[in-house]
């Protein structure tokens, strides 16, 4: 199960980066895919917080890997540690810049005897060329998520405040965001919500459902499956489908759709 958590993480946060970097501003009719881009941008950062803090407490090395040992510091304190980027790039191609402080006990990364949860604050961070501000917590467990009769590995991330400063100023807003990643011996699976305020000033909320990652065995990096529905009052919802082809298939290609506007196709690299 630790194993699963280590790999299927990395899957995952991987899926996010990709949906980040590929999503642009859109044409007049098209579907509205800076929408679609402000509310990936949450999660993802949400997700690359939790998979750097896990990795930095041992749990795995998805991540920190990639860096060169004189590009980071980690500082251990009573109650928890500073992981520090000194103007870093690593090997997954991003920029960091500045201190995630993280606060947790120890049984916390202990799925089987987690009670309390783990907090992360961003301290003066930069993300490529997004500064970010706020908090994620983190809950570890193992239990009874999917409402079935199976306990399953999961991790719970949630944000109370998170506030992306984008590269031309303009600035987007998660007042809360909760986003859960369930790891099944069939693969991964991934739903949640969030509300908060796009770059434009406006008020969203979105729901995910159904989304899942292909199999353990053979991991996708992608979803094969799920939708990410956006609702801003005023316009038709956003979608974001992940199964293009409803036939399931491990590929890089999703589409973002809106009634009366064009669909935007989207190709991940």
């Amino acid at each position: 199960l630790y194993t699963m958590k280590k790999n299927l993480l990395k899957i995952a946060s991987l899926f996010i980066l990709a949906l980040i970097v590929t999503l642009s501003a859109c044409k007049k009719d098209d579907a509205d895919s800076q929408s679609a881009e402000d509310v990936a941008l949450g999660g993802h950062f949400m997700n690359d917080a939790f998979a750097l803090a896990n990795d930095a407490n041992g749990n795995g090395k998805a991540f920190l890997t990639g860096f060169s040992e004189e590009c980071y510091e980690i500082v251990i304190y009573e109650g928890g540690f500073d992981i520090t980027f000194n103007q870093c790039t690593g090997d997954d191609g991003i920029y960091r810049d500045g201190t995630l402080r993280v606060t947790a006990a120890p049984e916390a990364w202990d799925p089987a005897t987690a009670s309390t949860g783990i907090t992360i604050e961003y301290i003066d961070f930069t993300h490529n060329e997004f500064f970010i501000e706020g908090n994620v917590t983190a809950l570890v467990g193992i239990g009874n998520i999917l409402g079935n009769a199976i306990d399953y590995l999961y991790f719970t991330l949630k944000t109370t405040f998170l506030q992306v400063t984008h590269p031309n100023g303009d600035i987007s807003k998660l007042n809360s965001g909760e986003y859960n990643y369930v790891i099944k011996l069939t693969g991964i699976e991934y739903f949640g919500n969030s509300d908060g305020v796009t770059r434009t000033g406006i008020a969203f909320t979105s729901e995910t459902n159904d989304v899942e990652y292909g199999t353990y065995q053979s991991p996708c990096p992608w979803p094969t499956s799920g939708t990410t529905t956006i609702t801003i009052e005023g316009e038709n919802q956003i979608v974001i489908e992940y199964d293009q082809d409803n036939d399931g298939s491990c590929d890089n290609i999703f589409l973002v759709t809106q009634k009366r506007h064009k669909d935007v196709k989207m190709t991940f690299e």
